[in-house]
């Protein structure tokens, strides 16, 4: 897949938060899950015609409070997908950088596995 434009809101309809450049795997569908970094999108739209594509995503903080619920304060999310196979990937650390869990999922899968993958290590490791 070419080189992608990610375009980023807070809310729908609002103005972006931001323009990333990356070479995703490939166009998700519109109203498909996603990951980037330390948040869950919502693809909302996508620009196929334009060069390069434009993938327009809004932030979904019911998934983000969701998997952080339970976790110790500070914890973080990192997941994203990797542009060459598909595959999800994730994993959750703590606020000083240990790694608490990981987790992936193929490229069919919905990325939030890899996710709950992780967190469900991570509430294993803290206990």
């Amino acid at each position: 897949m070419p080189r992608a434009v990610f375009v980023r809101y807070a809310y729908e309809g609002t103005i972006p938060l931001d323009e990333v450049e990356a070479d995703p795997y490939e166009l998700p569908p519109e109203g498909s899950k996603y990951w980037q970094h330390d948040a869950p999108w919502i693809v909302s739209r996508v620009q196929a015609d334009t060069d390069p594509p434009k993938i327009h995503m809004v932030l979904d903080r019911d998934r983000l409070t969701e998997f952080l619920d339970g976790l110790p304060a500070g914890a973080r999310i990192d997941a994203g997908r990797r542009g060459d196979d598909g595959t999800w990937h994730a994993h959750i650390e703590s606020a000083d950088g240990l790694i608490l869990g990981s987790g992936f999922a193929d490229a069919a899968a919905d990325p939030d596995v890899a996710v709950a993958t992780a967190r469900s290590e991570a509430l294993k490791r803290i206990g």
